[in-house]
């Protein structure tokens, strides 16, 4: 073994969450979402649309649907 207790893991478990705490700040701080925050916006957006029917029970499988209308311009 490295010679390792538990009570010498402890200072390198308190610097690897501080470390991920920084991390985390500053995803957040240069605006990137967590996946959770997606979920949220995604549950928001589909209430303003009025597709909250069944929502245990959603797949948020999202579809994009998008028509596009041409003019035929010199005909």
């Amino acid at each position: 073994m490295w010679n390792v207790t538990p009570k010498g893991a402890e200072f390198f478990i308190r610097y690897q969450n501080k470390e991920v705490l920084f991390r985390e700040a500053v995803l957040s701080y240069l605006g990137v979402k967590s996946h959770d925050d997606t979920m949220d916006e995604y549950c928001m957006t589909c209430q303003q649309a009025g597709l909250d029917k069944d929502c245990e029970n959603c797949s948020k499988d999202i579809k994009v649907e998008a028509t596009i209308k041409r003019k035929n311009i010199g005909n």
